[in-house]
């Protein structure tokens, strides 16, 4: 019996979840910007008002890079 085989093979990975964490990091990387994008024209353009899908864009964005991140931890 070959001892080394079970360094050579350490078993199967669970690439399924490196892919979620993966694709939720640069999810939220790439849409935080966008939420912060869209609560300053918000801003701008209707100072009068609450900018309510900027904040809940930026919100989600930003939660979901924090879950990747534990997650990848």
């Amino acid at each position: 019996m070959n001892v080394d085989s079970k360094e050579k093979h350490p078993g199967p990975t669970n690439k399924t979840a490196e892919l979620v964490v993966t694709i939720g990091v640069w999810v939220g990387l790439l849409g935080l910007p966008f939420g912060l994008v869209v609560t300053g024209s918000q801003l701008l353009l209707s100072p009068k008002g609450w900018p309510d899908i900027g904040i809940a864009l930026t919100l989600f964005f930003g939660a979901t890079l924090m879950l990747s991140i534990w997650k990848f931890k």
